[in-house]
This record gives structure tokens, C-alpha cells and sequence, in this order.
């Protein structure tokens, strides 16, 4: 499981270098549990030029 983890820590980081993310939901709730569970949110990726 700790494999996975960490595995899975180096596939977002090289994502987030690579690919430009872009929200496509309109509108959050900006209330305290929106870190625990945001709900619904759309995004967009597209590759960095």
C-alpha cells in the first residue's frame, strides 16, 4: 500500500508539470467542509506548450 502511495505521489507531480488544469465548474461553495469534500468539480487538462 505504501508503494501505491508514494507511486501514485510521483504520477500527480510529473501530471502537474506536464499538464495546465483549468476548473469548468462555475461555482463552488466556499464553506469549511469544501477541503473534505468539494463536491462535483469539472476540470479541463490540457498539455503545457
Amino acid at each position: 500500500m505504501r508503494f501505491a502511495m508514494t507511486e501514485l505521489q510521483l504520477v500527480l507531480a510529473t501530471l502537474a508539470r506536464r499538464v495546465d488544469f483549468e476548473r469548468v465548474t462555475r461555482e463552488l461553495d466556499l464553506s469549511m467542509g469544501l477541503t473534505l469534500d468539494p463536491g462535483t468539480v469539472e476540470v479541463r487538462a490540457s498539455k503545457r506548450k
